[in-house]
């Protein structure tokens, strides 16, 4: 009976140590699905949001949210690559640091330091026992951390931040998840950073070039005898700088290239056709005839910019046809007179300064005269 008794018990010991294993294990097996979870949350926010501060923010509120940590964090390397910034932080002692401007050196202060420093991860079980740790006002108790960087290539942008209030928190499986979210934050990152590089120089170039499109316009608009054309019950003709409008006040819709108005179309419609649906109209009407003067007023840049290359290539191609210097000058004296409708051209060739440096020699001496090629009526 004891013998019995006995094995019943070693039974029932074997058994609930089973149960704690599968109770283990099945922990062990939600906590890693929660972690690719996570993963997945984080890669889809990667490839949805845009804005870099928004992107920060959602993922260390999810690490920290989904994992249970005290403390996560996004440090980013500033253009001097000397220190480690912190953008986005979670609770209220990670805005506080934020408002503070804090910052770690690289390669000298603390587990992030580190780790942008050298581009490898950097893991305190006991932050009691690391001599790397910094030990940070705001997170007093901070017991592990954990600082992944975040590489493209072999370039470190930063470091993924994660602490905890337990010593040893962090599972090898913690490790592996958080590297591979690090891996797809940084790209996210660098992504953002470049479409905000590339929306930067776009603007800057709209901008550009909408002040080249403006001065183009004033210069026509200068260059124009007239201010433009009206056409009423009389006909079309051209309207003088002096002539007056009549009393009744136009409908005006602007006409706008890239922002920048250009001109106005004014229309005085009879009362039968002062709708809001009539005004839609003369304002799409607007649109096209802006479009259209614009697209004329560049085909007209392009095929002047093409006459004056084609004029260069002819006289080019005449001057080279000769070895002779002095034909050459004659040649190109000529060609220029003929294509400028000039009445004059001269090519001169300027003195040296050793010439000048020569008794009497000022660039005027007849002892050494300047070579000079004229062509007129």
């Amino acid at each position: 009976m004891d013998s019995f008794e006995s094995m019943v018990t070693q039974i029932r010991g074997h058994v609930s140590d089973l149960e704690k294993k599968v109770a283990e294990r099945t922990r062990d097996i939600e906590r890693q699905t929660l972690q690719v979870r996570v993963a997945a949350e984080v890669a889809r926010d990667a490839s949805v949001i845009q804005d870099l501060d928004e992107l920060l923010e959602r993922a260390v509120d999810l690490i920290r949210g989904r994992f249970g940590f005290y403390h996560a964090g996004i440090f980013l390397v500033d253009d001097q690559n000397e220190f480690a910034v912190l953008r986005a932080a979670t609770g209220k002692a990670g805005q506080n640091m934020i408002t503070n401007g804090h910052k770690l050196k690289i390669g000298e202060v603390g587990i992030v330091g580190y780790a942008t420093g050298t581009g490898k991860p950097r893991i305190a079980l006991d932050v009691g026992e690391d001599a790397v740790h910094f030990k940070n006002p705001f997170l007093p108790d901070t017991r592990s951390e954990m600082a992944l960087p975040l590489k493209i290539g072999n370039r470190t942008i930063g470091a993924l931040d994660v602490q905890s209030q337990y010593p040893s928190a962090f599972t090898a499986e913690d490790i592996t998840i958080l590297q591979i979210m690090a891996d797809q934050l940084a790209v996210a990152i660098e992504n953002a950073r470049l479409l905000k590089e590339s929306q930067e120089s776009l603007r800057e170039l709209q901008a550009v070039y909408g002040r080249y499109s403006q001065q183009a316009w004033s210069n026509l608009r200068d260059a124009q005898e007239f201010l433009g054309y009206q056409y009423d019950r009389s006909g079309i003709h051209a309207i003088q700088p002096e002539e007056t409008q009549t009393s009744q006040a136009p409908v005006l819709i602007p006409l706008e290239v890239r922002g920048q108005v250009i001109g106005h179309l004014e229309v005085w419609p009879d009362e039968e056709y002062q709708g809001a649906q009539t005004q839609d109209t003369f304002k799409a009407l607007g649109v096209r005839i802006s479009q259209a003067m614009e697209s004329a007023r560049l085909f007209e840049d392009a095929s002047r910019r093409a006459e004056r290359e084609r004029i260069a290539s002819d006289i080019t191609a005449k001057i080279r046809s000769t070895n002779d210097p002095q034909h050459m000058l004659q040649e190109a004296a000529r060609e220029l007179r003929q294509a400028l409708h000039a009445s004059r051209v001269q090519v001169l060739l300027k003195p040296s300064r050793m010439d000048q440096s020569k008794p009497g020699g000022n660039g005027n001496d007849d002892s050494y005269p300047s070579p000079e090629y004229s062509n007129n009526d």
